[in-house]
């Protein structure tokens, strides 16, 4: 999983921290 961030965060990764944080929230 943290490679599939890293990799993410060189794109989107605000979208993925904003998306893993919601669902932090709702779990």
């Amino acid at each position: 999983m943290e490679f599939v961030m890293k990799k993410t965060k060189l794109r989107k990764g605000s979208q993925i921290q904003m998306n893993l944080m919601e669902y932090s929230d709702c779990g």
